[in-house]
């Protein structure tokens, strides 16, 4: 930067969490053309044009849906039923509208390891 401060996160085209998404249909629509072999990025421009390392990335929060949830318990080697994965999911949502706040990604995977040891 030119004045030598930090980049607001959220700057237009460069920041960080532009390529963020909470959107559980976005980041489902993301999962499949990634499976299919396609790039994919929500924009009109792939971040990683500007130096993002990543095209998206999915947040925790009142829009999570089942197949983020699912998405998840598959990276971590589980494997639940639609009805733990729909608790999973509601609980990101409870905790979220309650704090007003992101779900952090530790919090989703200790609630997807006690769901898998019951």
């Amino acid at each position: 930067a030119i004045t030598k401060r930090p980049l607001h996160p959220q700057k237009p085209f460069v920041g960080e969490e532009i390529p963020w998404s909470g959107s559980g249909i976005v980041i489902d629509m993301a999962l499949k053309k990634i499976a299919e072999g396609g790039d994919y990025y929500m924009g009109s421009y792939n971040p990683q044009m500007v130096g993002q390392p990543d095209a998206y990335k999915a947040v925790w929060g009142k829009g999570c849906g089942s197949k983020m949830v699912a998405n998840r318990v598959k990276e971590l080697g589980f494997e639940l039923s639609r009805e733990q994965i729909d608790a999973i999911r509601d609980e990101i949502k409870h905790q979220s509208l309650i704090t007003k706040s992101l779900v952090s990604q530790g919090v989703v995977d200790s609630l997807i390891r006690a769901a898998a040891e019951k």
